[in-house]
């Protein structure tokens, strides 16, 4: 029977009409109508070509986070405020400063900016940046009490 994987490219530019006569010609040649005649078989031939367009790679992460959907400014801010203490104070030492200190923390940043103060004057980035530093600290810590 014919293979609408080896002609797809070909067929999917037909119409209908221009299908139905080379399928008449491709019976003609020897191969066999299925059962249900022309226009099942036109069904049939449409529906595997559309099969055919959908991706054929299976992922099963239903269930599992998105992480290509965080805003990759939030990433990199996180990122930016981290680098700056990590000069300052040491790479990872936020991991031994106690949670209390780091809530105290995100609050003066978050009053700051409520106050209207945008950046925080000794590192110069945005206290909204380090408002999402310090809750990575606390969500990071209270994930590893």
């Amino acid at each position: 029977m014919y293979s609408v994987k080896t002609n797809a490219d070909y067929i999917r530019s037909m119409t209908d009409e221009e299908l139905a006569d080379w399928l008449i010609y491709y019976a003609h040649d020897g191969y066999m109508i299925p059962d249900g005649g022309w226009d099942n078989w036109l069904k049939q031939i449409r529906v595997e070509m559309m099969e055919m367009d959908k991706p054929s790679g299976l992922k099963y992460d239903a269930g599992k986070p998105r992480l290509d959907l965080i805003p990759p400014e939030a990433i990199l801010a996180i990122g930016k405020v981290m680098t700056y203490g990590a000069d300052k104070y040491g790479a990872n030492n936020w991991r031994g400063v106690e949670p209390d200190r780091y809530v105290a923390a995100l609050l003066r940043h978050l009053m700051a900016y409520r106050m209207g103060e945008l950046c925080d004057p000794e590192s110069t980035m945005p206290h909204l940046w380090h408002v999402l530093a310090n809750a990575a600290f606390l969500v990071t810590l209270a994930r590893e009490e």
